[in-house]
């Protein structure tokens, strides 16, 4: 009888090691089951975290050079800019300049320079005051000159700008001496008297054409 219960107990004893074996072997692939499963969604998501990190690769058209700017218009020589017009207070201002450098072009030292500054040289009061034998040969073969104690504008009558030429009417009061080198004298004249100067354009500047 002792015999029995003591080969129950060992076939107990056996049967749960087994079940614990069992069991435990159940638990053990579940568990590794478990544990790959969570390890590929982790590979997954490092996958996609990756791609989704990686630069976009940029199409051919956005890697091509920019096109060179065309220098055409830099190469191109800048033009002088030119007045479209005159106004009666340019025109006042150019005589009233001319009227000072008179002192200068009909006395020494007969500046023609100073003359082409205030002068269109191809119009005709330029080209009357230096031509063979005018004004200027003149004076200065003669030893005669001219001084200018007062010589400026005391009024406008007239500007106009409707025909060919500008034109400036004004009334100038002069005071002046003139030394006759021939005769060796001098005389002094003062005088108002209104003249009409007309304006043309020379190189970009406004000059005086002629005057009456």
């Amino acid at each position: 009888m002792n015999n029995e219960q003591e080969e129950k107990r060992k076939l107990w004893k056996i049967y749960g090691i087994l079940m614990g074996v069992m069991v435990g072997g159940a638990v053990l692939i579940l568990g590794t089951q478990a544990a790959w499963n969570a390890i590929q969604r982790h590979s997954a998501k490092s996958t996609e975290a990756e791609t989704s990190a990686e630069p976009e690769t940029p199409s051919n058209s956005s890697t091509l050079p920019n096109p060179p700017v065309s220098s055409q218009y830099n190469s191109q020589p800048t033009q002088p800019t030119i007045p479209s017009g005159l106004s009666q207070q340019e025109a006042v201002n150019l005589i009233n300049q001319w009227l000072q450098a008179k002192g200068k072009i009909f006395a020494p030292p007969f500046d023609r320079q100073l003359l082409a500054q205030y002068t269109h040289t191809q119009g005709k009061l330029y080209q009357d005051i230096v031509k063979l034998q005018g004004p200027m040969d003149w004076l200065r073969s003669t030893g005669s000159y001219y001084t200018f104690n007062q010589s400026q504008i005391i009024e406008v009558i007239e500007f106009s700008t409707s025909g060919e030429l500008p034109v400036l009417k004004v009334k100038i009061s002069e005071n002046m001496v003139f030394y006759n080198g021939e005769q060796n004298k001098r005389e002094t004249k003062a005088s108002t008297n209104s003249y009409t100067y007309t304006f043309r354009q020379q190189q970009g500047s406004w000059k005086i054409e002629d005057y009456q």
